[in-house]
Order: structure tokens, then C-alpha cells, then sequence
């Protein structure tokens, strides 16, 4: 593993593999979003964690799918289109009910039409910092699945929350 850049001003250790800087400093971006929002809704809670936006050579294994440690207090994230991502885009041609193909690349595809599920797969980032909010904040669920419905609703009310913060302008 490469020896692993830092950017200040975040309100968690933010660490980038080398050449990825302007990824680096959209994803802290989305994740300071993330973590204010959190901060408000769970105003006793502020989880300490390093960030780490990666590419492959310093990513060991799965690479693609974001993660929180719950141990190590990291949360990762790739920096790149990948192929865990891409191959998500080729089951979906497939796979998805008649007429959603063209809606999932309407809102995914890129110039040329071409699925890009990095803007979503960078949303997971909030449901990952989520879970260390859950974890760090002394919640106890019984079962894992009520951890991950948590974040999935956690994504879910910070996306409806900025969506609408941002279309007031």
C-alpha cells in the first residue's frame, strides 16, 4: 500500500491515494455534507473516523464497495468507475422491469448514454457513515438488518433533505 495523501478541514481524518485528489475532495465533500446533517439529527453524537478514498492498489481486497470498520473506525470508499460498479450496470439491462433500463440510464448515463453508477455508488458513502453514527452513538440494534434498514433510511432522509435544500437554491 502506497503511502496515503491527507486533506484538512474536515470534521474526520480524510486520507487519498496518490493522483486522486480532486475525487478525494469531492467525496470528503458529500461526506462533511453527510456528517452535518448527521450531527443535527443525532446532535450527541460525532463519531471520530478516517476517511479513505482509494484506488486499487491501495484497496486489498473487493475493491469498488464502500465500507465501514466499525473497528479500525474507517470508512473507505473508491475513487473510480470499476468493474464491481459496471458489472451492477450490466445486470440491470437485464435484470430491471420492462422500462427501467432507459430511466436507470436517464439518471446514470453518461453523454453518450453509457450506464455510470459511480454517482450513485458515491451515495453510499452517507449510508456507510450512517452506520458509524449508529455504531459510535451507542445504538444497539438486535439484529444486523435493523443496522443496514437504519442507514438505508439515514441515505434516504439526507438525499430528500439535500435535494430540497439545493433546489431552493
Amino acid at each position: 500500500m502506497n503511502e496515503l495523501a491527507s486533506l484538512d478541514g474536515y470534521p474526520f481524518e480524510v486520507r487519498y491515494s496518490e493522483g486522486v485528489h480532486a475525487e478525494a475532495v469531492r467525496l470528503a465533500e458529500l461526506a462533511r455534507e453527510a456528517y452535518g446533517y448527521f450531527s443535527r439529527i443525532f446532535p450527541d453524537t460525532a463519531p471520530a473516523l478516517t476517511a479513505r478514498f482509494l484506488t486499487p492498489s491501495d484497496w486489498s481486497d473487493g475493491y469498488g464497495m464502500p465500507e465501514y470498520d466499525p473497528i479500525e473506525k474507517r470508512l473507505r470508499a473508491a475513487t473510480e468507475d470499476n468493474r464491481l460498479w459496471q458489472s451492477f450496470g450490466k445486470i440491470a439491462r437485464v435484470a430491471s422491469p420492462f422500462g427501467a433500463h432507459p430511466r436507470l440510464r436517464k439518471t446514470y448515463g453518461d453523454s453518450d448514454g453509457k450506464l455510470q453508477l459511480r454517482r450513485f455508488f458515491d451515495l453510499l458513502v452517507v449510508h456507510e457513515l450512517a452506520h458509524a453514527f449508529d455504531q459510535q452513538g451507542g445504538a444497539a440494534f438486535p439484529a444486523v438488518w435493523l443496522s443496514e434498514i437504519f442507514a438505508n433510511l439515514s441515505l434516504h432522509a439526507f438525499v430528500a433533505t439535500y435535494v430540497r435544500r439545493s433546489s431552493r437554491g
